[in-house]
């Protein structure tokens, strides 16, 4: 199962709505993960396909409580990328690259947040060794 399609699934699981909006949200981050709500929008606008910014910032967000999208902190914005199917992971915040968790880490971690009371995605961001490099030879 796709990405794309994996976060459609968890709309539907989680109770929301396969709204246009979502499905054209989604289509556009499994495209070009890692935009801000303002580059989605610009897409959306130049795919013809116009939502005010306040839409996709609601979208977003509901995408995010749904676990279909998570946000990535970058600098000076936030970056969002679909969750992938086996929901966790590393990934960088500088060019979106993402790598796999072990198992036992993944295991840990769910535990101890199940132990708070907590269902988790467990997404790592962070910056890979290639634009760490990079970042160190400016």
């Amino acid at each position: 199962m796709s990405d794309h399609d994996a976060a459609l699934e968890r709309l539907s699981a989680r109770g929301f709505r396969r709204t246009e909006s979502s499905r054209a949200v989604l289509a556009i981050l499994a495209a070009e993960p890692g935009l801000t709500a303002g580059q989605v929008h610009a897409e959306l606008m130049a795919s013809g396909r116009p939502h005010d910014r306040s839409t996709v910032h609601r979208v977003l967000r509901r995408l995010a409580l749904a676990g279909a999208v998570f946000a990535v902190p970058c600098i000076g914005a936030v970056g969002y990328r679909l969750a992938a199917a086996e929901e966790s992971g590393l990934v960088c915040t500088s060019c979106g690259t993402t790598a796999s968790l072990s198992t036992a880490t993944l295991d840990a971690v769910r535990r101890d947040a199940a132990g708070a009371g907590f269902d988790a995605t467990v997404i790592v961001a962070g910056h890979c060794t290639s634009c760490t490099r990079h970042a160190d030879a400016i």
